[in-house]
């Protein structure tokens, strides 16, 4: 049997208050409190959300709530686009700018990390083609390298400016 429309919406608010339960019950450490369940129910409200139009506070509430719990288990990324549909529905919610900030700037440094480890790699496989002069290699690592969201201290700790400044005086002009 499928639900009709005024029972998908009910069925959401439930999921949605069940979800919202769960987690605070799991985030104070009460009984009951159980996140993994908390994000389930939360995702359930945010499918019927998705089928039909369910009440906006509803919808807002289950994002913010399964972008919280995408938060603790480091999901970042998935947990700004849940919050970009929820600041779509109310651009002026302070707690909604304020989670989103929160999964930016954990996002950014994750990548930031990401990058910070790919460009020690890369300084090393850097030095062997200098020093195997292998030019085609050079390339694409330096291309590699272009297309990365650089940061100065990401390029700083890595200390690859070296490796880049002897690939700027190579012999062939294209590296």
């Amino acid at each position: 049997r499928q639900l009709d429309e005024q029972e998908l919406c009910e069925w959401a608010t439930a999921h949605c208050a069940a979800a919202r339960l769960l987690a605070s019950a799991a985030a104070s450490g009460r009984p009951g409190g159980d996140a993994g369940l908390a994000e389930q129910h939360a995702r359930s409200a945010i499918q019927a959300a998705e089928v039909t139009k369910v009440a906006k506070d509803v919808e807002i509430a289950a994002r913010s709530t399964l972008a919280r719990r995408l938060l603790e288990r480091d999901q970042a990324e998935e947990a700004l686009e849940v919050l970009k549909v929820a600041q779509a529905l109310d651009p002026t919610s302070d707690s909604l700018k304020d989670l989103a900030a929160k999964a930016s700037q954990r996002d950014m440094d994750r990548k930031v990390v990401s990058v910070k480890d790919s460009l020690r790699k890369l300084k090393v496989d850097l030095a062997a083609s200098l020093e195997a002069d292998d030019a085609v290699r050079l390339l694409s690592m330096l291309q590699a390298i272009d297309e990365m969201p650089l940061t100065w201290d990401a390029a700083s700790e890595s200390a690859i400016g070296k490796e880049v400044g002897k690939c700027a005086r190579h012999a062939n002009e294209d590296v």
